[in-house]
């Protein structure tokens, strides 16, 4: 991987990278609707949840799942957990009463269960995804919930991009999945019952046209106008499962 690109992605802080632009912001708040819409789906009987984000960066989702948690009126007990242990002294330093673990969701034994785990845009990260989502079963209680997202970069216009376009990118990625709705709902429906899916945003296959377009607001009604006709060709997918 270019050392750039690692760097960025490992070392520089997201809450810096992904909430400089109002463009971004509303995409991440975007995301945190849908987590909020699975959520109310699901609602739990539970007054108090014990809630996990398993590959939680610098905690951009942990701050939505604790707001989206306090509108709800839910008690919570919030633990993030990341391979990368900058980014956790990071989410120590960032939240008071959150609880920070090293955890390789691959290789370590868990012993904790919780009722909500967030595995947001991680999966497409690991060769031997059902092991990782068998290993998340294990610790999700049967009642629990679990909100997974990963691009979805085996859709046609990602695929245009990685072997067209901009074939860079299979150099610098660090993914080693290329998920589509099918291949994903294939995946997960061994242990999963999917509840909900969502789409968000719209894939461009040009990465700096792409930014361009959303800054400007008729650039994000032609992205949401093209998601609506292309589903298919969203940037990302998000599912709401349950334990079979």
């Amino acid at each position: 991987m270019d050392e750039l690109v690692k760097k960025i992605w490992y070392e520089d802080d997201h809450f810096d990278i992904q909430f400089t632009e109002d463009y971004q912001k509303k995409q991440i708040q975007n995301r945190w609707d849908i987590f909020k819409k699975i959520i109310l789906v699901h609602q739990s009987k539970k007054k108090k949840l014990k809630v996990l984000d398993l590959g939680c960066g610098d905690g951009i989702n942990i701050l939505g799942i604790q707001n989206i948690l306090n509108d709800l009126e839910y008690e919570y007990d919030i633990t993030g957990s990341d391979f990368n242990e900058l980014r956790l002294k990071r989410v120590k330093e960032r939240f008071e009463n959150v609880k920070v673990k090293q955890i390789d969701i691959i290789n370590d034994k868990i012993d904790e269960k919780y009722d909500l785990i967030i595995f947001n845009h991680v999966l497409e990260h690991i060769k031997d995804d059902s092991l990782a989502l068998e290993n998340i079963y294990n610790i999700l209680e049967d009642d629990g919930l679990l909100i997974l997202g990963v691009p979805n970069e085996g859709c046609f216009l990602a695929q245009l991009r990685n072997n067209i376009l901009h074939r860079k990118t299979l150099k610098y990625t660090d993914h080693v999945q290329f998920y589509t709705i099918k291949t994903l709902s294939k995946k997960v429906e061994i242990l999963f019952n999917i509840n909900d899916i969502y789409r968000e945003g719209f894939f461009m296959p040009h990465g700096r046209l792409s930014v361009e377009l959303k800054k400007y607001r008729i650039g994000q009604l032609f992205l949401s106008c093209m998601l609506k006709l292309f589903p298919s060709q969203s940037a990302g997918l998000i599912l709401g499962l349950t334990k079979r």
